[in-house]
């Protein structure tokens, strides 16, 4: 360990801190936003059902839906289960990096340090793993979303009658037929 490698490895922690500390707050924000989010569809839902009863009508379906997915938390925690885990997984890498820099902060403040090749090493590869996490982090949510925007497209994919189809056809080759006589832009 030597002062520049501190100075070093004191400003990546304190950047892979902030990046996690931020990531944590907005995981817990929406692991919790996800039951108060329930719960107050649960109580619109109540309110609406309620009215109807008084009318003396029946209360939508949706409403009578929303009022079950509010009273069984474990519907809304399947939800906001994979917010909570990588909730977790950045507590789980801040822990460790918080503990490595009061470390390294320690080192540095003594008079005189001793060189300490253990703690070197500890704080290489503590900062190297959450930095690692963190790059995949954001990949692994990347693909995530993509795959989550695939599927709201396959599900909103009405496949076209045979007499579409014959149709869309003969558009396209009507368009293929005009639009050849065009000069390209490109």
């Amino acid at each position: 360990m030597s002062d520049d490698y501190a100075a070093l490895i004191t400003t990546i922690i304190l950047a892979a801190l902030l990046i996690g500390s931020v990531q944590l707050a907005s995981l817990l924000r929406r692991f919790v936003g996800a039951f108060v989010e329930s719960a107050q569809r649960g109580v619109n839902a109540q309110n609406s059902a309620i009215d109807a009863i008084q009318r003396e009508e029946d209360p939508e379906p949706d409403d009578l839906e929303a009022i079950t997915v509010a009273v069984r938390p474990g519907r809304v925690l399947r939800k906001a289960i994979p917010a909570l885990a990588a909730a977790i997984i950045w507590l789980g890498i801040c822990g460790p990096l918080v503990w490595i820099l009061i470390k390294v902060l320690f080192w540095s403040a003594t008079h005189e340090p001793q060189t300490d090749p253990q703690l070197a090493k500890a704080s290489f590869y503590v900062t190297a793993g959450a930095v690692a996490v963190l790059v995949i982090e954001g990949m692994v949510r990347v693909v995530a979303e993509a795959l989550r925007n695939m599927k709201r497209a396959l599900n909103s994919y009405t496949p076209p009658t045979r007499e579409q189809r014959s149709k869309l056809f003969e558009a396209l080759a009507r368009h293929a037929g005009t639009s050849s006589n065009e000069p390209d832009s490109h």
